[in-house]
């Protein structure tokens, strides 16, 4: 008697918002579970930026609504902290740390360039560590911003089915939103806001 065919396993996550600690784990699921293929659904955007000021050799940031203040040897572990809880990080001199204080429309590209960045980074982990037989597909959710697209579709080990066409019995409809036209799905498709530390003037998403 011939052995029967396994099912193809699927493991799927989404609203990791920005964690590279759930990132990983995601990756690491392939292995644990033994999935066929990987499905990060969108949202995994992380929530706003924190900016770190540097100055006489220390640290500088508002994080949970608190000063914190660290020697720079100690950077790597106060970035690692504020991306834990879902933010951003980006450690600047005076002028650029004064400046994303006042003017929120370069926050905010601070912010979008932050976002694409992680991905491109995630994108070249999933790349080294996952097995070339496990599929790794990533489509953005309506909190992610539209700058991450072409970071996904360029990533030669993800797919990114935002979008496309597929063809089944019912017919054609764009990939997470059936039967949508590509303007309404990209209405939805918000920008994030330019947040920055808690407690600050500044507000992110909730």
């Amino acid at each position: 008697m011939a052995n029967k065919k396994r099912a193809l396993r699927v493991y799927f996550a989404t609203d990791i918002h920005g964690s590279d600690r759930c990132f990983r784990k995601f990756l690491a699921a392939a292995k644990v579970y033994e999935a066929d293929a990987l499905v990060l659904g969108g949202d995994i955007a992380g929530k706003g930026l924190v900016p770190i000021r540097s100055h006489n050799g220390s640290l500088s940031a508002r994080v949970r609504g608190e000063s914190v203040t660290v020697r720079v040897a100690e950077g790597e572990r106060l970035r690692a902290e504020i991306n834990r809880i879902g933010f951003y990080s980006v450690i600047a001199g005076e002028d650029e740390f004064e400046r994303m204080e006042d003017d929120a429309a370069y926050l905010s590209q601070a912010f979008t360039a932050a976002i694409a960045e992680q991905v491109e980074g995630w994108c070249r982990l999933a790349e080294e560590r996952l097995d070339s037989k496990v599929r790794c597909i990533i489509t953005p959710g309506n909190d992610d911003p539209l700058a991450i697209d072409p970071v996904l579709k360029a990533a030669p080990r993800i797919e990114c089915p935002e979008r496309e066409i597929f063809r089944g019995r019912a017919g054609g409809a764009f990939v997470g939103d059936p039967g949508s036209s590509a303007e309404r799905r990209e209405d939805r498709r918000q920008l994030p806001q330019p947040p920055v530390w808690l407690g600050s003037r500044f507000r992110g998403r909730a």
